[in-house]
């Protein structure tokens, strides 16, 4: 599928939406260029730490937030002199290099690259995501000032992350569905780290992998063993129920609250569940983001 990477064709697809209901929308009745970037999730409810939250509809990114559409921010911000948003929103490529030091010449590649221009944006601070989508709100609805409505664009809580990767499978781990991290056929359906054939988890604490009891094999033997070196294209692997891609693993995605959710190219098997989060300490080139919208009347 073919990523879209202008936004005025996505502001302009907006205009000829015309009505959103949180109770009957129809993700048929979206234009054809907004289907391609954004999905439907009807209202839901997710079981947090046993607390049950209810969610209202809305729509997601398909994909994480690309090396692509995010210079194209940048630039925007240079263009109208916004010295202090650049700041914030430039990325911290050197965080490549803070982990495993054969990850360095990806400090100096992965963000400009062209090879690079479909894989999700990594290095980029909670505030740099929140100014990313505040200019795309902006851009939305500048592009149709006459409209009824009045567009939105935000990270997602924990609660809307998960419910969008829940869809609606029960008892899921994983978005695609059932507990394991690969298919019949032995292949893997997600970009993470494969360290062994039991369900591992890593300590944030301890620094240290533990074995989580009680659980089924996700993982097989070997490292990256799924091919991609570190990330992979943000429509890596097939998408979800709700057509999301990549919701577990390949980056750990932003939300409002300063979590980072459904695991890395980095993390181990148990950690890229729908249900898997860490508090984000500033970059890292693990983490990334999908923005989410809502459609308000004015």
């Amino acid at each position: 599928m073919k990523i879209i990477s202008s936004l005025s064709a996505i502001a302009i697809a907006f205009v000829l939406l015309t009505s959103f209901s949180k109770k009957d929308s129809n993700p048929e009745k979206l234009p054809k260029l907004i289907d391609k970037s954004f999905a439907f999730v009807p209202n839901g409810a997710v079981e947090l730490e046993g607390n049950s939250v209810d969610v209202s509809a809305l729509y997601m990114s398909r994909y994480e937030v690309t090396n692509r559409q995010y210079a194209e921010f940048i630039q925007d911000l240079k263009n109208e002199g916004k010295a202090d948003a650049l700041q914030v929103a430039m990325l911290d490529t050197a965080a490549w290099i803070s982990g495993r030091g054969l990850n360095a010449p990806y400090a100096e590649h992965y963000h400009k690259h062209p090879a690079y221009a479909e894989y999700p944006v990594v290095n980029v601070t909670k505030e740099g995501a929140e100014l990313y989508c505040e200019w795309l709100e902006q851009k939305l609805n500048a592009a149709q000032a006459n409209s009824e409505f009045q567009y939105e664009v935000r990270l997602p809580t924990r609660a809307e992350w998960v419910r969008s990767a829940n869809a609606d499978l029960k008892n899921s781990p994983y978005a695609w569905g059932g507990p394991y991290l690969q298919n019949a056929k032995g292949q893997v359906l997600c970009n993470y780290m494969a360290i062994g054939d039991a369900s591992i988890s890593y300590n944030e604490e301890s620094g240290a992998y533990e074995v989580i009891p009680g659980q089924p094999s996700m993982g097989v033997a070997g490292y990256l063993n799924d091919a991609a070196d570190v990330t992979c294209p943000v429509t890596g692997y097939a998408p979800s129920n709700f057509g999301l891609y990549n919701m577990n693993g390949n980056v750990a995605e932003l939300t409002s609250e300063g979590l980072a959710c459904g695991g890395s190219w980095k993390s181990p098997g148990y950690d890229v569940r729908n249900l898997s989060y860490f508090e984000t300490q500033g970059a890292a080139p693990n983490v990334g983001f999908r923005p989410m919208l809502t459609l308000v009347k004015k």
